[in-house]
């Protein structure tokens, strides 16, 4: 906790990904502490805003068509949910926020880092 120096309240610490329907499934759109065989998503970035972008995957089955994924290696993901106009996320301090898909890109990476310095306007989101 000592190396959040933005502040616990402006520093992101999960978030909402959506996570295969099935134990079979090989998604890659967010298995965080589920059994299935996914190594990809147990973590979302901030590349992109909550619900946008194309994620970068290592390989692809089962695809959700409101994320769209592509393969490739390295990969990346984004903080996905089923609900309307955003996610929910959970910052350092232990407060939870719906944040809205229309968060300016700026804003989201700047709460995806716990030490940038960055200033931000929390009307933003």
């Amino acid at each position: 906790m000592a190396q959040i120096t933005d502040g616990t309240s402006n520093t992101l610490m999960m978030s909402e990904i959506i996570v295969a329907k099935n134990d079979s499934d090989s998604n890659t759109h967010g298995d965080i502490f589920n059994d299935d065989q996914s190594t990809v998503s147990s973590m979302f970035m901030t590349v992109n805003t909550p619900n946008s972008g194309t994620d970068v995957m290592s390989y692809i089955a089962n695809p959700d068509p409101k994320a769209p994924q592509t393969s490739g290696n390295p990969g990346y993901v984004s903080a996905r949910s089923r609900h309307t106009g955003g996610v929910n996320v959970l910052f350092a301090d232990g407060s939870t926020k719906f944040v809205s898909d229309g968060v300016p890109l700026v804003t989201w990476q700047a709460l995806g880092s716990m030490s940038g310095g960055e200033s931000i306007d929390g009307s933003k989101y």
